[in-house]
């Protein structure tokens, strides 16, 4: 049941600065590579779904660190 999940939204941005980046990918996507990021930097990351109701509520921010 239910309503059908139509893309995956992961955002993130630099602990010390910076604005949000969103990568945006479909339903089926399972694993992404995200270029551009600074190895020693940490990222806080959050995702978020979307359905054809419109987006959904993000998740809780994630701290990553990046080797």
């Amino acid at each position: 049941g239910g309503i059908a999940i139509t893309e995956v939204c992961v955002e993130l941005v630099a602990v010390d600065g910076g604005g949000w980046q969103s990568f945006v990918a479909g339903a089926l996507t399972t694993t992404a590579n995200i270029g551009g990021l600074a190895s020693g930097r940490e990222y806080r990351v959050r995702d978020s779904y979307g359905s054809d109701l419109g987006p959904g509520r993000a998740s809780e921010e994630l701290r990553v660190l990046v080797r």
